[in-house]
């Protein structure tokens, strides 16, 4: 019925079609990330109490890499955004003390 109905808005009123499309994807993408947030709070919370964050993110992308059947060579894409947030998170760590020192 909304597919049907979709179809007609296309030929009368195009841009609150697209706009409906839009609209109604984002609930079923949405549900493969409440997936992996709750596969996240298996591996950390429930199971394991000492767990170090390198081996957190190590998990999370084998998981994901299986559930959503990741190809290797995105893999390796995501594995490289994650470091790379690293280095950004330990810039700014690092420009956040050098502004908090003080001279007298």
């Amino acid at each position: 019925m909304v597919v049907s109905y979709t179809l007609l808005l296309y030929s009368r009123f195009p841009t609150i079609a697209s706009l409906t499309r839009d609209i109604l994807t984002i609930l079923v993408t949405s549900i493969g990330i409440e997936r992996l947030f709750n596969t996240t709070r298996d591996i950390y919370y429930y199971h394991r109490g000492r767990i170090k964050t390198e081996t957190i993110k190590e998990l999370m992308l084998f998981l994901y890499i299986l559930r959503f059947n990741l190809k290797l060579h995105k893999a390796k894409e995501l594995k490289r955004f994650f470091s790379l947030n690293k280095i950004e998170a330990l810039r700014e760590e690092k420009d956040d003390k050098l502004n908090n020192i003080e001279f007298e």
